[in-house]
């Protein structure tokens, strides 16, 4: 009697343990098909879900894939954003949250027209608005580069090259594209005068002097709007 109430306490720990385990790691998906996807070590706030994986790049240089993943609350509201978590690869095939960054997608805002200014919560700082646009364009994730291209006006486009270093653990802005090229409205005008072929876009290239190389963590939109 005493050996089987033994072996049903032990069964007990061991569902306890393993439900316990199972709560603690949050790995709820917005999409069905992401399901089976995501490796058992990785783990989300508890109120969020998992909305994409980004990339399977090695993005540290240390000859392992990485995981990353975009997820977001699973009720999103007005200026919340879409968060980036960076999962690195350790020898054992598991995987170690190295950081998750909530500047890499813009904040949503249910209205994007131009009369709109948001206060940072932190600072109390007041924040211009998108100027009526979502200024995301892309998001890449290359062997040690992470490439982030916005939308910085109309027509214009920056696309900043974030790169890896090894002694400080971390993604700086080494380098950045600038691209001044014309709207839809007035490449349709142009098109119709005939003169489309004359016009040529800008496109420069701006290298980051190391005191203005910035952490990726550092990255704000609102400085390049």
């Amino acid at each position: 009697m005493k050996t089987s109430k033994l072996i049903i306490i032990v069964f007990a720990f061991i569902y306890a343990n393993c439900c316990n385990q199972e709560e603690k790691c949050n790995q709820r998906v917005y999409t069905k098909w992401l399901k089976n996807k995501i490796p058992s070590s990785i783990c989300i706030d508890k109120n969020h879900h998992i909305k994409e994986i980004l990339s399977q790049e090695d993005i540290d240089g240390d000859g392992l894939n990485d995981f990353i993943i975009s997820h977001s609350k699973v009720n999103t509201k007005d200026k919340d954003t879409l968060f980036v978590s960076l999962c690195t690869q350790k020898k054992d095939s598991t995987y170690l949250l190295k950081k998750t960054l909530g500047n890499l997608y813009p904040i949503i805002l249910d209205d994007y027209g131009v009369h709109i200014y948001i206060t940072d919560t932190i600072s109390n700082k007041r924040l211009v608005s998108y100027h009526g646009m979502y200024p995301f364009e892309k998001l890449e994730f290359l062997k040690t580069e992470i490439v982030l291209k916005i939308e910085v006006g109309a027509g214009e486009t920056m696309e900043f090259h974030f790169t890896y270093r090894k002694d400080d653990d971390n993604w700086f802005l080494e380098w950045a594209e600038y691209y001044g090229g014309l709207t839809r409205q007035a490449e349709e005008l142009l098109r119709a005068d005939g003169v489309l072929n004359d016009f040529k876009p800008t496109i420069k290239r701006i290298d980051f002097q190391k005191e203005e190389q910035i952490r990726i963590d550092d990255f704000n939109y609102f400085d390049w709007l």
